[in-house]
């Protein structure tokens, strides 16, 4: 029970909580900006079409990123909480 009691893994614990806020933050500007972009194709404004799919494309960019530095936090606090070594 030491492994779930170490400062390593309350550490990546709070990582993670902080990665899953940030992702839904950044999930709902992104369907916020996808209804402001249809709707302004309909109302015929179509020059907004290609900057509103870069910076969707870019907001997905950081979602990906927080859950890869997820993911990275979360082996190494398994890994670190063990006391195994991972090979090279």
């Amino acid at each position: 029970m030491a492994f779930y009691d170490s400062p390593l893994r309350k550490r990546a614990a709070r990582v993670m909580d902080g990665t899953m806020l940030l992702i839904v933050v950044l999930v709902v500007v992104q369907v916020w900006l996808l209804m402001a972009s249809v709707e302004s194709w309909l109302a015929g404004h179509q020059q907004v079409a290609l900057p509103a799919m870069l910076l969707s494309g870019a907001l997905f960019a950081g979602c990906a990123g927080l859950l890869a530095l997820s993911r990275r936090t979360d082996r190494a606090a398994r890994v670190g909480g063990t006391g195994e070594r991972r090979e090279v």
